[in-house]
């Protein structure tokens, strides 16, 4: 039946024909168990928003011939469309799917406005609405309809254990985000909350780094070395460090609040009370790791004074 659907739209991957038949599959296994969707408990933009879809007339016949499915069932199927960011590229649009929540579901549109907003403000040269942005809208958009439709219900449909991980790899992504929600939303159930910070993060990290939220690490590099060769370490370290922490690397030594200093050389007076690695310019193994044990150190010493 996906393929049927989907087979005219090549773009779309296995990955996602094999979620929605799991999805579909767990609709159908529900229908006939006589456990039918509520038309009451639908998001009040459904019978608006279904029809966008491209083809709508003929997939809703499919459905219905082959499985005999209610209107109101074949209304959710078609509704999950939109909770998969890849879908808008072939189902439906963006805009009119704005469209459609701006006139039917104002707190679900401007919740996406204030994100947008909350983009802005961290990023204020950033355009979401340039081609070598395309994937941001459809994240965000699809992450609002998902918890519209599941309301206070939250999962992960990949085998990735994402809440665990964002905790463990970027402990301030999700509190940060949720910070933020709460001052738009402030009676967000906390499940709701809990899904709809998750789905928003997704959408941040497809543009920028998860580890924007963290504490930022400020590295200078005092060097005695010709600059092309600077440049060469400075490449290294960024390399090194880029998805592992958020930090500012500089060779300009009256930067304030220098929290490590990488040097090839001997180091001005002032610097000799900060942290300090001796590095080589090819940045060995062993620099490699002392650098990062020492990253992580800084890391945890500023999370527990913000505590």
């Amino acid at each position: 039946m996906i393929d049927t659907i989907i087979s005219p739209r090549k773009q779309a991957s296995y990955g996602i024909k094999k979620q929605l038949s799991f999805y579909l599959s767990v609709f159908l296994s529900r229908s006939a168990a006589k456990s039918n969707i509520q038309r009451e408990l639908l998001p009040e933009y459904t019978l608006n928003l279904v029809p966008v879809v491209r083809n709508y007339e003929s997939i809703s016949e499919k459905l219905l011939s082959s499985f005999e499915l209610p209107r109101e069932e074949i209304d959710f199927v078609l509704l999950n469309l939109f909770i998969f960011p890849e879908c808008y590229e072939f189902f439906f649009s963006t805009s009119d799917t704005l469209e459609i929540l701006k006139s039917y579901s104002s707190k679900s549109y401007k919740s996406i406005l204030n994100f947008q907003r909350f983009m802005k403000e961290r990023h204020p040269d950033w355009d979401m609405k340039h081609p070598k942005n395309p994937n941001f809208m459809p994240m965000l958009i699809s992450g609002r309809i998902f918890v519209d439709l599941f309301q206070n219900l939250y999962f992960n449909s990949s085998a990735i254990s994402i809440f665990k991980h964002a905790a463990k790899a970027y402990p301030n992504l999700l509190p940060q985000i949720q910070k933020r929600l709460l001052k738009f939303e402030p009676r967000l159930s906390q499940n709701k909350l809990k899904s709809l910070s998750l789905r928003y993060a997704q959408a941040y990290v497809m543009e920028f780094s998860p580890q924007d939220f963290e504490p930022e690490i400020r590295i200078l590099l005092a060097s005695d070395m010709a600059m092309y060769l600077d440049k060469l370490v400075i490449d290294r370290v960024e390399h090194l460090l880029k998805d592992r922490f958020n930090f500012k690397l500089t060779t300009d030594s009256t930067t304030p609040k220098i929290d490590l200093v990488l040097s090839t050389g001997v180091v001005e007076e002032k610097l000799e009370n900060i942290r300090r690695i001796y590095i080589n310019p090819e940045i060995t193994k062993k620099d490699s790791e002392t650098i990062i044990a020492d990253c992580y150190t800084i890391l945890d010493e500023k999370i527990k004074n913000l505590q």
